[in-house]
């Protein structure tokens, strides 16, 4: 058995109940192949995660329908905008305690061990007890507190137990690596395509995940051009609407909100080794170029000092709201359901049956320059 410690850097966002690694981590604790640790304030910080989340989506949204109803004041959409506006408004409770349940749900279905507090950690909870704050509030830096709750897994699980941290603690990770035993991972999904964890997943599932499915992809990397045309159209759903951080933005945070997606380029994925998730899931790490449209808010006398001044989308008292064209590299993880079925039309001769790619995880959006106006001169 691998006892696994999770912190809480894990990305509470609205996909934490459907990216394929949580479902793969849920199978392993069920097989009794995994035993699952948390902190004390594992379930409570990932709630205020999640809340936040929506609740920073959801102000986008309004504000993106808001400046849509100012443009169009006269025109005859602006009274169906003013009502999916008040619907948005009318249902926001609603969504975030629908949110807030469905992760309280899926926390307690995975049967994890929250470990006992130690004594100087009492006071911080009482102290959020009396000012009804979050706890994780109250606690020390997030990598102090982690490397307590390492020290208390160990003393549970035993010597020579094999243990492994999710964790981007680059410090933690040095301090374990004299400890054989001991791993650290920067995210569930590097867990998940280790060896040994792929070997027991594909151990639960035999009959289900045979050899064929991976053979099919290892072997025929000529699946790259028509995947390429597919996840470009399974990426946009999940793109678009991204909130995106960058030092390249031009604003006081660095921030900006994907709106539109353009021309994609070449899909670099990682045929040689595909990762299983159970249940006869597979996935691919993917790359690619896309051209995106970005939208940001920006002081006016910030943006009227800009070499390249972007188009103004709305403009108020103190600032404006401009919308760019810009190259991001996207990485991920994409599901790929069509295996099999090439494997027999390949056999028999025949096209690729037509299936949609489906995307279990966006992980990683970059600009790779700011805007495509200033590339091109």
């Amino acid at each position: 058995m691998i006892c696994l410690v999770l912190n809480t850097d894990l990305e509470a966002n609205e996909d934490l109940l459907l990216h394929k690694d949580r479902q793969a981590l849920s199978r392993l604790i069920e097989a009794n192949e995994v035993k699952l640790y948390s902190p004390p304030v594992f379930s409570d910080s990932m709630r205020l995660q999640r809340l936040r989340w929506f609740e920073n989506k959801t102000t986008e949204y309004l504000s993106r329908i808001e400046a849509l109803i100012q443009r169009n004041q006269s025109g005859p959409k602006s009274k169906e905008l003013g009502t999916v506006k008040r619907t948005i408004e009318a249902s926001y409770r609603e969504i975030l305690q629908a949110s807030e349940r469905q992760f309280l749900t899926w926390f307690r279905a995975i049967n994890q061990d929250t470990l006992p507090l130690d004594e100087s950690e009492t006071k911080y909870f009482m102290a959020a007890y009396h000012a009804q704050l979050p706890v994780s509030q109250f606690l020390r830096s997030e990598s102090e507190r982690l490397k307590g709750y390492v020290s208390q897994v160990l003393e549970h699980a035993g010597d020579g137990v094999p243990t492994v941290i999710i964790s981007k603690d680059e410090a933690l990770s040095q301090a374990c690596k004299p400890h054989a035993h001991i791993t650290c991972c920067g995210q569930l999904i590097d867990f998940i395509k280790r060896n040994d964890v792929q070997s027991l997943l594909r151990r639960l599932d035999r009959g289900i995940a045979t050899g064929q499915h991976f053979l099919a992809i290892s072997r025929f990397q000529a699946l790259a051009v028509s995947a390429g045309k597919r996840l470009s159209h399974a990426l946009k759903e999940h793109v678009i609407g991204l909130q995106i951080c960058d030092l390249l933005i031009p604003n006081d945070d660095n921030m900006a909100h994907i709106i539109g997606m353009g021309e994609c380029g070449a899909v670099k994925a990682e045929f040689s080794q595909p990762i299983y998730f159970g249940a006869g899931d597979i996935g691919l790490e993917f790359e690619l170029d896309i051209v995106v449209d970005v939208s940001f808010d920006i002081f006016k006398v910030d943006y009227f000092s800009l070499r390249h001044k972007p188009r103004i989308m709305a403009e108020y008292e103190h600032h404006v709201r401009v919308k760019d064209r810009s190259i991001a590299r996207v990485k991920g993880v994409a599901l790929i359901p069509f295996c099999l079925d090439y494997l027999a039309a390949r056999n028999k001769g025949e096209r690729l049956p037509h299936q949609t790619i489906k995307i279990s995880s966006i992980d990683d959006v970059t600009l790779r320059n700011y805007t495509l106006a200033q590339v091109d001169g």
